[in-house]
Parts: structure tokens; sequence; C-alpha cells
């Protein structure tokens, strides 16, 4: 019965089966200022082979193959400090990247800061809020 319904699954949405031949630790990690986007990649099916530059990362850092979207290795995005250093080494990417690297973190300390003035502390604290009643509109798109 199981075999039956993933067969037609299988049909209808066009999934086919994928053999993994390395599980995510054997994928190999690019820092993001390295030399990742000129280096030799070859996805796990063998249907594509080029270079860094050419893989789409996405946003938990999985380089993905421009053909199938397998993963073919890992990038670690950079923090500030992985920033600033490759900055100092005459990274012109990191030296592009550094200004908007600490404006992000100026926000964020920002919110933090604010969050923590304006937080409510205690159950006898509660917001000041106009009106005698709140009424809200949730839209679902």
């Amino acid at each position: 019965m199981a075999e039956q319904m993933d067969e037609r699954i299988r049909r209808i949405c066009g999934h086919r089966k994928v053999v993994f031949s390395a599980i995510a630790s054997q994928k190999k990690n690019f820092h993001w200022y390295s030399n990742w986007k000129n280096e030799e990649f070859t996805c796990v099916d063998r249907s594509w082979q080029g270079l860094g530059h050419e893989t789409f990362p996405d946003e938990v850092g999985m380089m993905e193959c421009p053909q199938c979207d397998h993963g073919v290795a890992y990038l670690v995005f950079p923090n500030l400090t992985e920033t600033e250093e490759a900055a100092a080494t005459d990274n012109q990417e990191a030296i592009q990247d550094l200004p908007k690297a600490r404006d992000r973190l100026k926000r964020r300390q920002a919110r933090l800061a604010r969050f923590e003035r304006e937080e409510v502390k205690s159950p006898s604290q509660p917001p000041d809020l106009e009106g005698e009643s709140l009424e809200f509109t949730w839209d679902f798109v």
C-alpha cells in the first residue's frame, strides 16, 4: 500500500528517487571570502560540473547545483569580525561589504536597546493604549 502511494505521488509530482552519494558532513565548507567562486564542483548525480559562482547559495549556505538543486558544498556566511579581517587583507569584496555589515550591526543593536527600554517587565506594567477597546483585522493572503 505504501509503495503504491509512493509511486502515485512520484507520478503526480514528477518526483524522482534521489540517491545521495555524500552525507551532509562529507560536503566541504567554504568561507565567504575564500576562493569558492573559482573552485570546481561536481554534482552528486554527475549531471553538472562547474565553478562555484555558477551555484546558488541558499539562505542557510547550501551551494546548490544549477541543474538539479542538489547540494554540492556549504558556504559559511561571514560575521562582522570575519569581514573586518578580510578587509584588512585588502579583499575588495570585504572592503565593499564592511560599511553594510557595520550598519546592520548598528541597526540590530538599536532594535535590542529599544526592546530593552520598552519591554513589559511585570504584569502590573501594561502598555499605554489609546481608546476603550482594541480591534484587530487580520488579512491572510
